[in-house]
């Protein structure tokens, strides 16, 4: 009996997250400081976003060295990580489901406040492929 409450309250807490409106992070093939790695059956995808001050290998490995000199405390990270197991192809999308729609550089800084009504852990990542064609993914933090 108590795990089948427990299992119904997780079920309900996560119903609830995904029912929040989302932020929506548009790219497009050349957009820097995003990679986007896919299975090849295209079930999966993870995104990870460079961090400010980490865009470049020699950021990184100062990073690190000064990580080494501290000690083993506050490993460095340098991506904002993503999983997405839902994957569409959509000739439109419509920008009304979103509740904020982000480019990447924009999500990077943090230069917006996240809107009342959305999950900062779930974002909607959309890729341009061609002219009114999509690549969406509905995709939860890693952190």
């Amino acid at each position: 009996m108590k795990n089948y409450i427990y299992i119904s309250l997780i079920f309900l807490l996560s119903a609830s997250a995904f029912a929040q409106k989302k932020i929506c992070i548009c790219f497009e093939e050349n957009t820097k400081h995003i990679t986007l790695k896919m299975s090849k059956d295209s079930t999966r995808a993870s995104f990870s976003i460079a961090k400010p001050g980490f865009e470049t290998q020699e950021d990184r490995d100062q990073a690190m060295e000064a990580y080494k000199e501290r000690g083993p405390y506050n490993y460095p990270k340098f991506t904002i990580g993503y999983v997405a197991g839902e994957f569409y192809r959509k000739k439109s999308f419509k920008i009304d489901s979103c509740a904020l729609l982000l480019s990447v550089e924009k999500f990077r800084h943090r230069n917006f406040e996240y809107p009342e009504d959305t999950g900062s852990s779930s974002i909607i990542f959309i890729k341009k492929i061609l002219d009114n064609e999509y690549f969406v993914w509905k995709a939860i933090s890693l952190e």
